[in-house]
């Protein structure tokens, strides 16, 4: 003899064997796994009721119910959606929601139609034709669900199982375009500082109150005409002024500067009083001295060299050795001039030109 109760989740009126009380079962409508009540009430069927609305044959599931839900029932485990009025009391005992850690097999029915969410109305009638009376309140409503937002769509699961109402499923379009959203601004800020730095890099030393700046040009003689000495160094420290410790002259010739320009002894320079900066490609060069005063000026020459085997002359190497160790390093083969200049004013202009015939 069937039982009689109501699916927690669409307030249906179930109807399963006797001995499926406190097993679970899967709802014929919604596709929710429910516990048969222990109390549920034996109804015996009437040979007048109406024919039972047997959810079986082909299944075409609501949009909410899983694919487990699509099975066709044994007859053993067959749970009805019952249309007629075939139960003795208005009051149904409801079913409990499966917990969700209980992991316990499903029985499902399928329908060859998509079936209505709203409560069928109840009402009973019993073995000898006696309907009783209306019932008193009218079973709650399961809420509509929203609908997801534009591009993206809830899962199946997440809309029964309340483990997984954390989870949002997102479109793969969705996911390429915010990729390429994001791409695009890395590709801008690398591009944006890159021009930045780059641009700040070719701005000109702008001296500070009480400093000087001197500035000109480095260019040699070649095949009847002038052209600029791109590389070559020039070099000031103050007269009459030693370092407590003297400067590597490695990182202050004109081939080594450029990858040495972190060295400790270029900082220590500028420290001291000094300053050094090598030659554009234009043939022009800027420094910032510290203040007026006396200065050795060496300017190096990087496309020019010195005759094979020439030596430095003493008084070169008696002011070289007082700032740098070796102190002709800073020189190497290269050609070189030496002077003393007298800086007085807020800006100098010093130019130079190697190898002009006499």
């Amino acid at each position: 003899m069937p039982v009689l109760f109501r699916c927690y989740g669409c307030a249906s009126v179930l109807r399963v064997g006797r001995r499926k009380r406190g097993q679970v079962v899967q709802c014929p409508r919604c596709g929710v796994e429910v516990i048969v009540p222990e109390d549920a009430p034996v109804v015996a069927k009437s040979p007048h009721s109406p024919p039972e609305e047997k959810f079986v044959g082909p299944h075409r599931p609501q949009p909410w119910v899983t694919a487990s839900a699509a099975r066709v029932p044994s007859a053993e485990n067959e749970v009805v959606a019952s249309s007629g009025q075939e139960f003795p009391s208005p009051s149904l005992p409801k079913a409990r929601p499966l917990p969700p850690s209980e992991n316990t097999p499903s029985f499902a029915s399928s329908s060859s139609e998509p079936a209505s969410t709203s409560p069928p109305p109840i009402s009973s009638q019993t073995s000898d034709s006696k309907s009783l009376s209306p019932p008193a309140s009218q079973p709650e409503e399961t809420p509509p669900r929203e609908a997801p937002p534009q591009g993206m769509f809830w899962a199946p699961e997440a809309l029964e199982d309340p483990r997984a109402s954390a989870y949002l499923l997102v479109h793969r379009r969705m996911l390429v375009i915010q990729a390429g959203v994001l791409l695009a601004v890395a590709v801008a800020f690398g591009w944006g500082g890159f021009y930045l730095g780059w641009h700040r890099a070719g701005l000109p030393a702008q001296p500070q109150s009480g400093q000087v700046l001197l500035k000109g040009t480095v260019l040699y003689w070649n095949q009847g005409q002038l052209q600029p000495d791109a590389g070559a160094m020039v070099i000031l420290w103050p007269q009459g002024v030693s370092p407590p410790e003297r400067l590597s002259g490695r990182p202050f010739h004109p081939q080594q500067f450029p990858l040495l320009q972190d060295h400790p002894s270029l900082e220590a320079l500028g420290r001291h009083g000094g300053g050094c900066a090598q030659v554009d490609s234009a043939g022009n060069y800027q420094v910032v001295l510290p203040g007026p005063g006396k200065y050795h000026l060496l300017i190096v020459s990087a496309q020019l060299q010195r005759s094979p085997g020439a030596s430095l002359p003493q008084s070169v190497l008696e002011q070289l050795k007082k700032w740098f160790e070796p102190a002709a390093e800073p020189i190497g083969q290269q050609q070189f001039a030496l002077r003393t200049l007298d800086v007085s004013g807020a800006q100098e202009v010093v130019h130079h030109c190697f190898g002009l015939p006499k």
